[in-house]
């Protein structure tokens, strides 16, 4: 009887395992973010800087014409009650206060941001292509095909 109650058991361990890992949610990758990111837009280069800072990572945008830099936005991601939060702070608008987008979709090489009661943009998508290149995506909701949308072709720097 109790080989049958442990075979029992064991069954439902098993069952209950492969289910979990099969419904596990593959975890967006961090670490690729971290370095200096570059593009040009109409003769301007954009540098997005990212780096680690006490249990959150810190993105830096600068607009570089010629030899001058001009920082444009900070951005945190941090983990908030268990959900990746993005805030970015754009220096000109919204009186310098950041606005939260949370994450709605991440799995291993691309992570979508929402906040639907932001004008524009309201998701915010980093596709890593490969590892030294990644396009990011500022659209309306919901990211699609139909959507108005702007995207950003980035370059690791090394």
């Amino acid at each position: 009887m109790k080989r049958i109650q442990l075979a029992i058991v064991s069954l439902f361990l098993i069952v209950g395992c492969a289910d979990n890992a099969k419904n596990r949610v593959e975890a967006f990758n961090f670490d690729l973010l971290v370095g200096d990111w570059k593009m040009n837009s109409d003769g301007v280069e954009i540098v997005e800087r990212w780096a680690w800072g006490e249990e959150k990572l810190i993105g830096t945008s600068f607009e570089m014409d010629g030899i001058e830099m001009k920082e444009s936005e900070t951005i945190t991601i941090e983990n908030l009650k268990g959900t990746p939060v993005y805030s970015p702070t754009v220096m000109s608008q919204n009186d310098g206060k950041a606005i939260p987008f949370t994450s709605s979709f991440q799995n291993s090489h691309r992570i979508e941001f929402t906040n639907q009661l932001h004008d524009f943009p309201q998701v915010i998508c980093y596709d890593f292509i490969t590892n030294d290149s990644m396009d990011v995506t500022i659209s309306a909701f919901p990211l699609d095909e139909n959507s108005e949308k702007l995207v950003f072709h980035f370059r690791r720097e090394h």
